[in-house]
């Protein structure tokens, strides 16, 4: 799969686990975490990690929320920034997600490679 695709895939798959957080469905919302977890380790192998921290200035915040966090390892200057943004806007789960991801950062606490 090509990285453009991957990226594509990525978003997707963000997209939908927000529409199934939002209705309370975890189990999808789980299966959709599962399916960025394979993407993200595809976007690993071919060493793609600068364009999936492009999609942090997606138009879409559920991906950019997801794009920061995978993407905290490799830059976190940027993703921190844009947390911190996505914390100020007091987005349902979005905010709530991002002051988590920032306070795990903080902690030393970030699983995520």
């Amino acid at each position: 799969m090509a990285v453009e695709e991957l990226l594509e895939a990525f978003s997707k798959h963000a997209s939908l686990h927000h529409s199934y957080t939002l209705e309370g469905n975890w189990r999808k919302g789980n299966e959709q975490i599962r399916k960025i977890n394979s993407i993200f380790e595809k976007i690993k192998a071919l060493e793609a990690r600068e364009e999936l921290l492009s999609l942090i200035n997606s138009e879409k915040v559920e991906v950019v929320i997801l794009a920061a966090a995978y993407s905290m390892k490799y830059n976190p200057e940027k993703c921190l920034a844009k947390m911190e943004e996505l914390q100020a806007m007091e987005i349902p789960h979005v905010s709530s997600a991002a002051k988590y991801a920032i306070q795990n950062w903080k902690r030393n606490e970030w699983y995520i490679d």
